[in-house]
C-alpha cells in the first residue's frame, strides 16, 4: 500500500497483495459473525474483480451481479447514483451478502437498501473492501478504514488518463504529470502504456 499526497488529494494505491489480504480478513471476519447467506451480489464494476475470490474463501457458490453508476472521474461523485443493470435472477426471499469494493459518500448503498427492499429481499448485509470515514451508511463488513482516494491494482489505466486529464486541464507539464503519477506508486511501465 503507498500513500501519496497530490496538491489537496490524499491517495492511497493498493496491488494485488494488498487486495488478496484486505479481502481474506474480510471473509474472516463474516466467517467469524456464524451468519448464512444464499448468495453473494457483487457491486459492479469494483465488486467483480474479487467476488470469486471472497466467495471461495466463505464456500458460498451463488453469485450474482448488479451494476450502479456513482463515479464520473477522480474525487468526482454523480449527483444521485443510479441502478444501470438489476439483479438478473429472482432473489426474493433471500439473505444477500452485497460486494462492493469500496464504501465512499454511501449513497450508492441507500439506493441498494431501497431497490432491495422492493424486490422482495428478505434480509441484506454489505461487505466492502474499503470503507470512507464520512460515508452515510456504514457496511456490516469491512475490509478497510480509509479516507483517502483509493486506487486498486484493476483501475491503472483508468485512473492514470482520467488523472492526466484533470492535470492537463490546470495547465501541468506532460513532465510534471509524469512524476505525479510515479510519486502516487504508479508504476514507470505502466505511466508509459497509458499516457497520450
Amino acid at each position: 500500500m503507498k500513500q501519496s499526497q497530490i496538491d489537496d488529494i490524499a491517495f492511497t494505491l493498493l496491488d494485488w497483495q494488498d487486495l488478496t489480504r484486505i479481502t481474506e480478513e474480510l471473509a474472516d471476519k463474516i466467517m467469524a459473525d456464524g451468519r448464512k447467506f444464499d448468495r453473494i451480489v457483487a457491486v459492479a464494476n469494483g465488486g467483480l474483480t474479487m467476488v470469486r475470490h471472497l466467495s471461495d474463501r466463505l464456500n458460498l457458490k451463488t453469485i450474482s451481479a448488479m451494476q450502479i453508476s456513482s463515479y464520473q472521474g477522480v474525487a468526482e461523485h454523480d449527483p444521485e447514483p443510479i441502478i444501470l443493470q438489476p439483479l438478473p435472477s429472482d432473489v426474493q426471499g433471500e439473505c444477500l451478502l452485497i460486494f462492493e469494493d469500496i464504501v465512499d459518500t454511501g449513497s450508492t448503498l441507500l439506493v441498494m437498501d431501497k431497490y432491495l427492499e422492493t424486490i422482495g429481499v428478505h434480509d441484506h448485509v454489505i461487505a466492502t473492501q474499503v470503507e470512507k470515514s464520512h460515508t452515510v451508511r456504514k457496511a456490516e463488513y469491512v475490509g478497510l478504514h480509509n479516507s483517502d482516494w483509493v486506487i486498486f491494482p484493476y483501475e491503472s489505466r483508468e485512473t492514470i488518463l482520467d488523472l492526466q486529464a484533470k492535470w492537463k486541464r490546470s495547465h501541468i507539464s506532460g513532465s510534471e504529470i509524469r512524476e505525479r503519477l510515479l510519486k502516487i506508486g504508479f508504476s514507470a511501465a505502466d505511466i508509459d502504456q497509458y499516457l497520450d
